[in-house]
């Protein structure tokens, strides 16, 4: 799967072409549409999964779905007719999810799912609207709007294995997706080894109005590119915990996001071997948050990030370092040829300033493109 991180089109291009090879041996069933091929017209998206066997498709007409769905099978595609905005799922509960992938290789696209849950009650706890716990599986295309500001670990889109297959939740794809409203947006999270997220990718999502937007918790080798990350109170985040837990994000790659309007850009706890930019070609732009990016260690665990080619301009302080270890931070553009604090080309904007030990020269002397 090394090659996803090369092209994400491309490796969607490819899944979809996979499926495509099955499809003469597969059943359609059809939710709420007459006509289904498989002569059943199913009034609910369980009902059709239920009755669905492996690689078969489920096409879902407009409506809204007052129920939890648990996709338990593999290869499955499940799709709306007329997309996220005239398919929408309300689950009148969200545990172990409103959307809950346990199986492997199924898509899940074109729906809107919705917490329309009160807070307290019966429902105080943390909610998921989706939450994927098998291999391969493709979640596209949805809209996640959450209840809000609570006091629960609510997630948009979480990726997190446990009780299913080896425990790891492997090669999962989140792609272009609208996530807001909820207190994580999209959470790829390893608790213990066996309830675990390796190789997640987090592809053109826009993730906005959250408490943490995009956050890799102890995930090794994902990859998140391409989304849109704005007005949460953290943007993005990558955390290892090595040393004390002997889990981490390294082999982790950021590349192409715009991280823009929030509280802190992205934050980097602990990270070694965690890539971020790393070439001309396709840089991140940190813009316009108070802090722009974020390094820390976490008790015992120490680690720095890789921060090379990206635009980290516009923000209160563009890159601060509160770890014990020195940061590389060479061919950024800092908003001015100068770097960090100048005014070279004396235009009256001066770059980010840098806070702590930063190796920041040499800097980019133009925006990257």
């Amino acid at each position: 799967m090394k090659w996803l991180r090369s092209s994400g089109i491309f490796a969607v291009a490819v899944l979809l072409l996979s499926i495509s090879s099955i499809r003469a041996w597969a059943v359609v069933h059809y939710v709420r549409i007459s006509g289904s091929p498989c002569g059943v017209n199913h009034l609910s998206i369980q009902d059709a999964v239920n009755h669905a066997a492996a690689n078969d498709e489920i096409l879902v007409g407009s409506g809204i779905y007052s129920e939890r769905i648990t996709v338990n099978k593999n290869g499955l595609i499940i799709h709306s007719q007329r997309g996220p905005y005239r398919t929408i799922i309300r689950p009148p509960e969200l545990v172990p999810a409103g959307v809950y992938i346990t199986g492997n290789d199924n898509m899940f696209e074109g729906f809107t799912v919705e917490d329309r849950t009160l807070n307290g009650g019966s429902h105080s706890h943390a909610h998921r609207l989706i939450f994927v716990q098998g291999d391969g599986n493709f979640v596209a295309g949805n809209i996640l709007r959450g209840r809000g500001v609570t006091s629960y670990a609510d997630v948009g889109i979480l990726v997190r294995g446990g009780g299913v297959g080896n425990g790891i939740a492997e090669d999962n794809i989140i792609d272009s997706n609208e996530v807001f409203n909820v207190v994580n947006g999209i959470l790829s999270v390893s608790v213990p080894f066996n309830n675990a997220a390796e190789r997640t990718w987090v592809f053109s999502n826009y993730v906005h109005d959250c408490n943490q937007g995009i956050y890799i918790d102890r995930s090794p080798r994902c990859f998140v590119g391409g989304n849109t990350v704005v007005n949460n109170g953290l943007g993005v985040a990558v955390r290892s915990r090595k040393t004390t837990q002997g889990l981490s994000s390294e082999g982790t790659i950021l590349t192409g996001n715009i991280v823009s309007n929030n509280t802190v850009g992205a934050l980097f706890v602990a990270c070694n071997d965690v890539t971020v930019g790393g070439d001309e070609s396709n840089p991140n732009d940190f813009t316009a948050n108070d802090i722009g990016i974020l390094v820390t260690d976490e008790g015992d665990n120490v680690g720095t990030p890789d921060i090379n080619y990206n635009n980290i301009e516009g923000n209160g302080v563009g890159l601060q370092n509160d770890s014990s270890q020195e940061v590389h931070a060479e061919n950024n553009w800092w908003g001015d040829p100068g770097g960090p604090g100048a005014d070279q080309d004396e235009d009256g904007v001066f770059g980010d300033p840098v806070v702590g030990d930063v190796i920041w020269y040499p800097p980019s002397n133009r925006r990257l493109p």
